[in-house]
């Protein structure tokens, strides 16, 4: 689930996993490692931090797919009203 969406951010940002974890200062192959375990909390935050969203963003129960949705038209409704 947090891996699902780490990975539907960086699809959407165009930020590869190698570019995220070296500007997180998280080892090379950890994010990946994320699709079977849980990560600590601490890098979660850091990877939070980098996409400007929440952990409990991360975390949530809605799936990636509508999670991006959501994300999109939450930047869209931000983009009108500026």
């Amino acid at each position: 689930m947090v891996y699902d969406k780490i990975m539907a951010l960086c699809k959407e940002r165009k930020v590869p996993v190698y570019q995220l974890e070296k500007s997180c200062g998280i080892g090379n192959g950890t994010i990946g490692r994320w699709s079977e375990s849980n990560p600590r909390v601490d890098r979660l935050k850091l990877v939070a931090d980098f996409f400007g969203v929440t952990i409990d963003e991360l975390i949530s129960d809605a799936p990636a797919k509508e999670y991006q949705k959501s994300r999109r038209e939450k930047r869209t409704r931000s983009e009108e009203e500026a």
